[in-house]
């Protein structure tokens, strides 16, 4: 039960954490299909930092749900990827190898802590996107959510949408 209340909590933080990070005002991505294949994209290559022969599996779910942006009209697609290892890396310096990796690329990184005490880092893209990196050190799992750069809603689409 604990550790079910943490993943909600932490859920919950993550959440709030990329909302904060949404900092354009006018939409950088033609339309949603860009934008999740943006995401996506950055979610591959912050797993592709992590040790490798470590990894079991990763899972990257197609499906996403839409937060609105400071403009009127446009949306973030907010997504995520779950990478399973079979042992934990020196978690301090791997985020921080990838920090650097992606601060060459333009990108801020500001630290805390997960709620169960173990280093994380939040990847802030010029364009508004953010991906925070989080470990979980319990169950052996690297967790990337995500939020794409902003883009207009085309008619059928909304903040709240699951797509």
């Amino acid at each position: 039960m604990r550790i079910r209340a943490q993943a909600a909590a932490a859920g919950v933080l993550a959440i709030a954490i990329l909302v904060t990070g949404c900092g354009t005002e006018e939409p950088v991505m033609e339309d949603l299909e860009s934008a999740k294949r943006a995401a996506q994209q950055q979610q591959e290559a912050i797993v592709a930092l992590l040790p490798q022969e470590l990894i079991t599996s990763t899972e990257q779910p197609d499906t996403g749900v839409l937060m609105a942006c400071a403009a009127e009209g446009t949306a973030q697609w907010t997504g995520r990827a779950t990478t399973v290892l079979s042992d934990l890396p020196d978690l301090e310096a791997t985020l921080a190898e990838m920090a650097a990796a992606f601060e060459e690329q333009g990108f801020t990184a500001r630290w805390d802590e997960t709620i169960s005490g173990e280093p994380r880092v939040q990847l802030l893209g010029a364009d508004g996107d953010s991906y925070l990196v989080s470990p979980w050190a319990e169950k052996l799992t690297i967790d990337v959510a995500s939020a794409s750069p902003c883009f207009p809603l085309a008619e059928d689409e909304h903040p709240g949408l699951v797509v």
